[in-house]
């Protein structure tokens, strides 16, 4: 070969390798590479590995909207709607002219509520095909769901002359004149699809549900075998066929139908809700037989594992935080497994985990009423009224029927000794739903709060009679005949209560609270050994023996108790609480203060244990320690009331901080607005701030308030002279002396009077 052939075939070599190595980097090409291995992922069912080649191959390119279509495919069929919509949404905007990719966006969108987004979508689907009867229909759904029904109706008329056989139109036609209030044009349209369909499973379904929802059950039942007997393999039909007589508390009848739904469905949805159906009658073991069957064809673990856990959560709750912490290691972000672990912190008393896990649910789904509501059970135990009302109101605004959240508020106003608004949330249950004995509960313990016994006993009676299987309300009876020392009454209540479980802690309890209440302490400590000989480290027998032992005198004896119940649970702060406020109670403010300080230091409750210890600290004037503590709970919370306006007075009684000290209170306020101590310090830091124009109404507020609290008189009497009314000062500081005579500040309260109400020669603000 001559050096010149030599030299083109070098050339030809390296060119080539120059080209394909060119090639390899060619974004394009890497991006249809990924994009097929997604493809074939895909079609194995390997839905994790498709999911990263896809998003692989939108890193080449962003713009590539079959990527995006196919993880929300992905995303559809992991069950993950806030993925799916997302992913279709974007699909939709890449490719303007894609039907599919703008009908999923839609019915997503939908889903999601957002109605004015998916009525744009779908009208997108008529501007590119006129003719399209998926696009009208979800053009009249997303209509109603605007409340424009006629808009809605025009929608599914014009679909219905395209399609004269399509049962969605006929269903959902029907369903918007029900709403409308036209019952016979509505039933009307239901019969209509079933002439025109006979042989149509689905119109015979929707006559049936339309039936059974307006209460004619027998013909809803006809309906639904019709349905079956056109069509035996339906799965919608044999799922509303099961569900209609598991709720009519047919179980044997209804499961034949469940169980051939989950065998003719491909989709995880029947074979769920046949695990469902299980759960319902007490049948875990089947439940969970079920979900594992499910979980090995590699349907939606993540679904499938939140179940489980659910399942387990009665009766292994180990194994249902293994579960949820693995949904959390492969999906953190999915909320419904972030509320289960704030659950499960909250029930082992971790809550100072379980409030930091709610905050954040919180703040990145403030519509996720659930956690709004653990939210407020959290605060609640944390002691934390205020903030706990708001959020449990936040449900009640995301749900207005949600009436756990409104019998926590009725529960909140009977802590406050609001007997009327707690009264009235109860009867607004009761027209939401008429009958709910938690609503009447709540009732009789306004009747207990205001005194008002004889009708209580009455109501508590008729309560018991109604849900005779229902603990709380013999647990109430009990603790009303307590309260009268009617001891027969609640050694019959508290039978019952052990009728229904042999182990119950209420009836443990209460026969406590019967010795305790008979001075009979011998009794009392009987019934504690024994509880206690059959399991030595019972956490919550424990903290209830210091409760009898202390009631009795023994406070050794208590110390002890709780002393070894923090050495089985070093983290329980009901203990920790308990010796703090023994010691307290007892003038040992110095060990009060390390119990509630230790409380802190442990994890378990940190903001709690840090205001008590820094509370303790401040009475025994370590303002140092005080301050730093304080400070520390505000780092934790800043909106945390108590550290702030105790933080605020501490900073305007030493003259600095001033700006800081303002800010402070107005926050403690701001939490607690009804609160008139925060309110009396609002006022106090104004004053130091040389406004005492300012700090008049807010110490007149705290006066409306609190009425009978001198000291607080006494700030207004100050305000008052130092703003030159020395009238209005006089009077204030009369109050205040005819209120108590000889509290701390009366000689300040005596000064203003001889002066006549004008400031003293270098006013000091307070």
């Amino acid at each position: 070969m001559s050096a010149m052939k030599t030299l083109q075939v070098l050339c030809l070599v390296v060119c080539g390798g120059a080209l394909a190595a060119s090639c390899s980097r060619d974004p394009q090409v890497l991006r249809d590479t990924h994009f097929q291995k997604g493809e074939t992922y895909f079609k194995e069912g390997k839905l994790a590995e498709a999911s990263i080649e896809y998003r692989t191959a939108l890193q080449y390119d962003a713009q590539m909207g079959s990527a995006y279509f196919k993880l929300g495919e992905i995303s559809e069929k992991q069950e993950d709607g806030s993925g799916a919509i997302g992913a279709y949404i974007r699909a939709a905007d890449l490719m303007p002219t894609d039907i599919e990719a703008h009908l999923r966006a839609a019915n997503y969108l939908i889903a999601a509520r957002q109605f004015d987004d998916a009525r744009a979508m779908a009208l997108k689907v008529v501007e590119l095909d006129p003719k399209n009867v998926e696009a009208l229909i979800l053009v009249g759904n997303a209509s109603a769901g605007l409340n424009d029904l006629d808009r809605a109706i025009a929608e599914l008329q014009a679909a219905q002359r395209l399609d004269a056989a399509d049962p969605r139109i006929y269903n959902n036609l029907g369903w918007f004149e029900a709403i409308r209030g036209r019952s016979e044009q509505a039933e009307a349209v239901f019969r209509q699809a079933v002439e025109k369909g006979p042989k149509s499973a689905a119109a015979h379904l929707a006559l049936a549900n339309y039936l059974s929802a307006t209460g004619r059950r027998d013909e809803a039942e006809k309906s639904l075998r019709t349905a079956l007997a056109v069509e035996p393999t339906n799965v919608p039909a044999l799922r509303a066929m099961g569900w209609f007589l598991t709720v009519a508390n047919r179980a044997k009848e209804a499961e034949p139908f469940l169980a051939d739904a989950a065998q003719h469905d491909p989709r995880p949805d029947s074979a769920i809700l046949l695990a469902d159906f299980y759960v319902w009658f007490g049948r875990d073991a089947d439940a969970v037989r079920v979900l594992e069957q499910l979980k090995s064809t590699g349907s939606s673990r993540v679904l499938i594992d939140m179940r489980l856990a659910s399942i387990f959560y009665r009766t292994d709750r180990p194994q249902a935080a293994s579960l949820v912490k693995a949904v959390l290691a492969s999906h953190p972000d999915d909320a419904d497994a972030q509320l289960f672990s704030a659950q499960l912190a909250f029930d082992a008393r971790k809550l100072t985990e379980a409030m930091s896990a709610v905050e954040a649910l919180t703040t990145h789904y403030p519509r996720l009423a659930q956690a709004h509501f653990l939210k407020g059970r959290v605060l609640l135990e944390l002691g934390r009224f205020g903030e706990a009302a708001k959020a449990f109101s936040e449900v009640v605004s995301l749900n207005p029927r949600a009436v756990p959240a409104r019998l926590y508020l009725a529960r909140l106003q009977l802590l406050d000794n609001k007997v009327m608004a707690a009264r009235n949330i109860a009867l607004d249950v009761l027209n939401l739903a008429p009958g709910n004995p938690g609503a009447r509960l709540t009732i009789v313990q306004a009747d207990r709060a205001s005194g008002d016994l004889a009708a209580a006993n009455r109501k508590i009676a008729d309560l018991a009679r109604s849900y005779p299987d229902w603990t709380p309300a013999h647990d109430e009876a009990a603790h009303l005949a307590i309260l009268q020392s009617d001891w027969p009454v609640a050694l019959k209540a508290l039978d019952r209560i052990e009728a229904l479980d042999a182990n119950s802690t209420e009836a443990f309890e209460g026969r406590l609270a019967v010795n305790v209440g008979r001075k009979d302490f011998k009794s009392a400590f009987e019934l504690l050994d024994s509880r206690l000989a059959r399991d030595p480290n019972d956490q919550r027998a424990l903290l209830v023996a210091g409760q009898v032992y202390l009631a009795a005198g023994d406070q050794a004896r208590a110390e002890g108790a709780w002393q070894k119940l923090l050495a089985i649970n070093p983290g329980n702060n009901d203990a920790y609480d308990a010796l703090g406020r023994m010691y307290a109670n007892s003038g040992r403010l110095e060990a009060a203060e390390q119990q509630f300080a230790t409380l802190a230091d442990k994890g378990v409750d940190v903001e709690y244990g840090l205001i008590l210890a820094a509370v303790l600290a401040h009475g025994q004037g370590k303002l140092d320690v005080a301050k730093q503590r304080y400070e520390k709970a505000l780092a934790a919370n800043p909106q945390s009331a108590v550290p702030a306006n105790n933080l605020a007075w501490i900073y305007a009684e030493e003259g600095g901080n001033l700006d800081t000290a303002l800010e402070l209170a107005r926050t403690a306020k701001r939490a607690e607005p009804e609160n008139p101590n925060f309110t009396d310090t609002l006022g106090f830091v104004l004053m130091k701030r040389g406004l005492p124009a300012s700090a008049i109404p807010e110490f007149q507020a705290a006066v409306h308030t609190s009425p009978k609290n001198a000291t607080i008189q006494l700030h207004l009497a100050q305000a008052f002279a130092a703003a030159g009314q020395a009238d209005n000062a006089m009077v204030a500081a009369q109050k205040a002396l005819l209120i108590d005579p000889a509290f701390p500040e009366a000689s300040e309260a005596r000064a203003i009077v001889e002066r006549r109400g004008k400031p003293a020669s270098s006013p000091k603000g307070t």
